[in-house]
This record gives C-alpha cells, sequence and structure tokens, in this order.
C-alpha cells in the first residue's frame, strides 16, 4: 500500500506546516511521486529477480525499494517546486477569520475561553513529544531490540508477534474509541437531532481570545457608535482590525 500511497505524505504534511508549500508543488510531488514509485518496484523486481510476479513484487527489498522512493521523491520534488516557482505565503489567520465555526456560523474570527486556549496549547506540546518520542521508538529502539536475539527462536517469535498485534490492536482501539469519545456530547447531540444540547461555559464570564489574540493581551480597543435606520445603536467594537456588531434598541 505505501508504494501507492507514499508520496502522499511529504505534501500532506506541508500543507498543515509549512506555509511555503504550494498547490503546484504539493500537487506535483504526490502525482510524480507515486510514478517513481510504480516504476521503481516493477523495474527492482525485474533487475533482482528475472521477473515481474506476485511473488517478487510482494519481496522485502522490492517493497522497500519502491517505499523510499515513494516518501523521498515527493518530499523533494514539493519542496523543489514550492521554492522554484513561488507563491504568497498561506495565511493561516487569515484562514481562522474565513471559515465559519458550524456552531454559531461565526465569520468575524473564532472565540475560545482561556480554558480551551490552554487546553489546545497543552493538547499541541503533548503531540510534538508524542510524536518525536514514537518515531525514536518505532526507528530506532524497536529494531535494537531484535539484534540480540539474532534468529528468532519459535517461543521468541511468537512473543514478538503477540506484541506486535497487541500494539495494532491497542492503536486502533485508540484512533477510533478516543475521537468518539471526546465528542460524545456533540454525537448525542446529533443523534436526538437536537434535543440534548451538550453544555458549554458561559464565555460571558471568562476571560476570551478572538483568532489567538486573549482579552487580557490586546492594548488597543476601539468602540464606536453610530445610528442604523431600525432607530437602534449599533455598537461596533475594532480589536486589532477585527470588527464585531451588537445592535441595540433606544
Amino acid at each position: 500500500m505505501g508504494v501507492m500511497v507514499g508520496s502522499a505524505v511529504f505534501p500532506m504534511a506541508y500543507s498543515i506546516t509549512w506555509a511555503g508549500c504550494t498547490a503546484r508543488g504539493a500537487v506535483s510531488g504526490a502525482i510524480i511521486g507515486v510514478i517513481c514509485s510504480v516504476s521503481t518496484w516493477l523495474i527492482f523486481a525485474k533487475v533482482e529477480y528475472g521477473e515481474i510476479t506476485i511473488d517478487t513484487l510482494g519481496e522485502n527489498y522490492t517493497m522497500l525499494t519502491a517505499n523510499l522512493v515513494a516518501i523521498l521523491s515527493s518530499g523533494f520534488i514539493s519542496t523543489a517546486v514550492s521554492l522554484i516557482w513561488k507563491e504568497p505565503p498561506c495565511d493561516w489567520e487569515n484562514t481562522t477569520m474565513k471559515i465559519p465555526l458550524v456552531e454559531t456560523n461565526d465569520t468575524q474570527g473564532t472565540v475560545y475561553t482561556t480554558a480551551e486556549s490552554e487546553e489546545m496549547d497543552s493538547g499541541a506540546k503533548k503531540v510534538l513529544w508524542f510524536g518525536f518520542g514514537l518515531s525514536i521508538v518505532l526507528v530506532i529502539v524497536w529494531p535494537l531490540l531484535t539484534l540480540p536475539a539474532g534468529v528468532f527462536s519459535k517461543p521468541y517469535w511468537r512473543f514478538w508477534t503477540v506484541l506486535s498485534i497487541f500494539w495494532g490492536v491497542c492503536a486502533t482501539a485508540a484512533m477510533v474509541v478516543l475521537p468518539i469519545w471526546e465528542s460524545r456530547e456533540t454525537v448525542i447531540a446529533v443523534l436526538t437531532c437536537g434535543k440534548i444540547v451538550p453544555k458549554r461555559p458561559d464565555v460571558e464570564d471568562q476571560d476570551f481570545s478572538v483568532s489567538g489574540y486573549h482579552t487580557k493581551d490586546l492594548k488597543e480597543i476601539k468602540t464606536e457608535t453610530s445610528l442604523n435606520v431600525e432607530g437602534g445603536v449599533q455598537v461596533v467594537t475594532d480589536i486589532d482590525g477585527l470588527s464585531t456588531g451588537e445592535s441595540k434598541k433606544v
């Protein structure tokens, strides 16, 4: 499977981590990468084993070579194309301003309570540390643990197989169960057609942030008052270029 989808790894990672990655770079990296991987897959089987069959295509070295070409070639192509044919970098802040929230249909920016902002910051740090830690375990520590055993005996092979299966089952369960559990209130609201709505804290009594800026960190808040045609007073607050409106009757 990695032969076909490995070329999408770098383009997908770049799309959320590198503002300089262009659409042309991501698309060309994914398409040319899969062409290179499939070509390498077939050529290696023919050169190394003399024929292209299901058995030769499934050999470890054949699959390893094709997977490496898929990942590395797409990364090189995406990087090179993005640097050569440059485009304006992605404005992540502008993205949060223009995408409305499903719950509020708010196009003025995302409003988070202080607790929500701290929770997201904490989650980002955990993902970073777990990502690096797990990469080291899978790429370095796990293979090193097999070296002392040399040629596996049947009991050791059985232990290693059971451990791998147990790991895969736990990982699958975590990926399926945890997102459902974390979104349980929203899932219940959808399944009950809104009859059971999750309770949310009252943001009026809490410190909040707008598009990443905490109210306690804002230095300049401008308020302007103007009359509208209905005889009401419209209060417009400008926070660093972000406008929110509130109408009151007079």
